[in-house]
């Protein structure tokens, strides 16, 4: 999770939405600012023949779908993110878990209306609308005809030094800051919605996070975790019951 969570609220009151830059006008980009330099985040993209939506990825990779602005691009086991100037376009990747569906373009597109959705609640000047992608003579593009052939959520960009490893490299992860990320947070949850029909995964879920947690703690907080995960699980139900 990155500081611009927090601090999103604070930069839309200091940079409005409208700013313009003659030099990238254009259909899906007319507003350019370098942030940060996020180029050893970078990573290799996968053989395009193997990829469904190899078209798509290598559209939104190419300087062409941004008047020639350079794209850094980011793989995570969900989504693919490109970044350019001051924002990021990110697609959901199209696979299937048991936790998360985007085995379809509707689900897809659901997914990236959901997360605009959850996540403005959060940082509501960060995360800015859904844009779809549509495909003419072979070639994904911004504007045709015809159905949508992906979809992206546009977000504004934040530069690397606010994401929270490179804060905490720089010893800049106070309590300060970390208990107003919880307080957020904790506020954020015991607000949401509350479903019963994801409660049978829950129990899996907080399970992985004691799981990943251990591991990133080491033996020295293990009993900690796991004692977190216990009380956690046995909250959960009785709140969902």
């Amino acid at each position: 999770m990155g500081a611009g969570v927090i601090y999103s609220c604070a930069d839309a009151a200091l940079r409005s939405r409208n700013e313009f830059n003659p030099l990238f006008a254009g259909p899906r980009l007319s507003r350019l600012r370098p942030v940060g330099d996020l180029r050893r985040y970078q990573t290799a993209m996968p053989a395009m023949s193997a990829d469904p939506q190899a078209d798509v990825i290598a559209f939104l990779s190419s300087p062409e779908a941004f008047n020639g602005a350079p794209v850094e691009v980011i793989k995570t086991h969900l989504s693919y993110v490109f970044l350019v100037g001051d924002r990021a376009f990110k697609i959901k990747r199209a696979l299937k878990y048991d936790f998360a569906d985007f085995s379809d373009v509707e689900r897809r597109r659901r997914a990236c209306e959901g997360e605009i959705a959850v996540n403005r609640r959060l940082a509501p000047a960060m995360y800015l609308v859904v844009v779809p992608i549509y495909r003419d003579r072979g070639k994904a593009c911004w504007e045709a005809h015809g159905p949508a052939i992906e979809w992206a959520v546009e977000m504004k960009r934040f530069g690397a030094d606010q994401q929270f490893d490179e804060m905490a490299a720089r010893g800049e992860l106070d309590d300060d800051l970390m208990s107003m990320l919880a307080e957020k947070l904790a506020q954020f949850h015991l607000r949401a919605e509350r479903s019963l029909q994801g409660r049978s995964n829950a129990g899996r879920t907080i399970d992985q996070l004691a799981d990943d947690l251990s591991k990133s703690c080491g033996n020295a907080h293990k009993d900690a975790v796991l004692d977190w995960a216990h009380h956690t699980g046995r909250e959960f139900c009785y709140a969902a019951a």
